[in-house]
C-alpha cells in the first residue's frame, strides 16, 4: 500500500512541475474576488467549460467583456517575459493586479445584452464560475 501511495505522489509531483498554470488567472481572479466579494473564481467564468485546452478565442460572453477591457494590457506577454525572474515577476504581478483593479471598476457601470449590470449578475450567481459570498 505504501508503495502505491508513493508512486501516486511521485507521479502527481512530476505532473505538477511539468504542467504550467494558466497565466494571469490567479492575478485576475484575486482582483475579481476582492472587488465583487466572491468566494471563488474559476477558469470557466471566462473560458468555455467543455473545451480541453483553453484559448483566447474560446471565451464565454463574460470572458469576451473581460478580454475587451484588458486587450491593451498584454497580461500573458508581460508574465511570460519575466517567468524566470523572481523579483521582476512579483513586480509585474503587482502592476497587473493594480491595472486590473482599475479595469474591473468599469464593470460596475456596464450591462450585459439583457440590460442587467455585471455586479447584479455576479451577486445573483448568474455568471458560471463566479461564486458570491452568501
Amino acid at each position: 500500500m505504501k508503495r502505491v501511495v508513493r508512486r501516486f505522489l511521485a507521479a502527481w509531483l512530476a505532473c505538477a512541475f511539468v504542467t504550467s498554470p494558466v497565466l494571469g488567472q490567479v492575478e485576475l481572479g484575486t482582483v475579481l474576488k476582492k472587488h465583487f466579494k466572491l468566494r471563488s473564481v474559476s477558469c470557466n467564468s471566462c473560458h468555455v467549460k467543455e473545451l480541453e485546452e483553453k484559448s483566447k478565442e474560446d471565451l464565454t460572453p463574460f470572458g469576451l467583456v473581460i478580454a475587451k477591457l484588458v486587450e491593451d494590457q498584454k497580461i500573458t506577454e508581460r508574465l511570460d517575459a519575466v517567468k524566470d525572474l523572481e523579483e521582476e515577476k512579483e513586480l509585474v504581478k503587482e502592476a497587473i493586479e493594480r491595472e486590473f483593479a482599475e479595469t474591473v471598476k468599469k464593470l460596475d457601470t456596464m450591462k450585459d445584452a439583457h440590460g442587467k449590470s455585471y455586479p447584479e449578475l455576479i451577486q445573483a450567481g448568474e455568471i458560471e464560475g463566479l461564486k458570491p459570498q452568501k
